[in-house]
């Protein structure tokens, strides 16, 4: 039964989404100092923490989506 999941798919998606955006505008918001702050800029997380979160993320997405279209 995935009803305790209904709610992970939109919350992984906007978290897939942000950590994504973050990712691919490592370099322009490196050079903004108002971005700074930013997880992945400030090195508070690495890149490739980012890019293992993002394959966690896209996994766990894709097992809920598949389980809950063929059961």
């Amino acid at each position: 039964d995935l009803e305790p999941l209904s709610g992970a798919p939109p919350f992984e998606q906007f978290t897939f989404g942000e950590i994504l955006n973050d990712y691919i505008d490592y370099d322009i918001d490196k050079k903004n100092k108002e971005l700074s702050s930013k997880p992945l800029v400030s090195g508070e997380v690495s890149k490739k923490a980012a890019q293992i979160a993002l394959i966690v993320l896209f996994s766990l997405f894709c097992t809920i989506l598949l389980t809950s279209t063929l059961f």
